[in-house]
């Protein structure tokens, strides 16, 4: 997770993103004392599920949406941006046992090899941006 000194600025803070907070590291001292006085970004969807908000560059529209350990989702961009991230991460990797497939016109539907987690992602194509996270039981597809 990407932890922030409570005090130190990010890029995250003067984001316009809906459902855009601060998980605040003190308040899980008990389980984590590494995180006391930090905080992480994260964005919480409709669904009611929130995730966590990645930098890969120094560019202020590079922030990516952290799904799982090792695949991150531009928040800012198509579906079809998001599917060709997706494809290349997985073609440079022999380690990731991901797969991804379009539906519909705006959402991607992601899964592990063994299809016990899977999630349903939408974009809003016309503004270019993520909009939902759902995740899905073993026999929604």
């Amino acid at each position: 997770m990407a932890w922030y000194s409570k005090e130190q600025h990010t890029r995250f803070d003067a984001l316009p993103m809906d459902g855009l907070y601060f998980e605040i590291g003190d308040l899980q001292r008990a389980t984590k004392e590494w995180t006391t006085g930090k905080k992480c970004p994260k964005v919480m969807f409709p669904s009611g599920h929130s995730y966590e908000l990645v930098e890969a560059s120094p560019a202020p529209d590079d922030v990516f949406v952290r799904l799982f350990d090792e695949i991150d989702l531009p928040y800012y961009g198509t579906r079809d941006y998001a599917f060709q991230r997706i494809n290349d991460a997985l073609s440079h990797s022999d380690r990731l046992l991901y797969f991804v497939h379009k539906i519909d016109e705006d959402g991607l539907i992601v899964w592990g090899s063994n299809r016990a987690e899977q999630l349903h992602i939408t974009y809003d194509n016309e503004i270019a941006q993520l909009t939902n996270v759902i995740p899905l039981s073993d026999n929604a597809i």
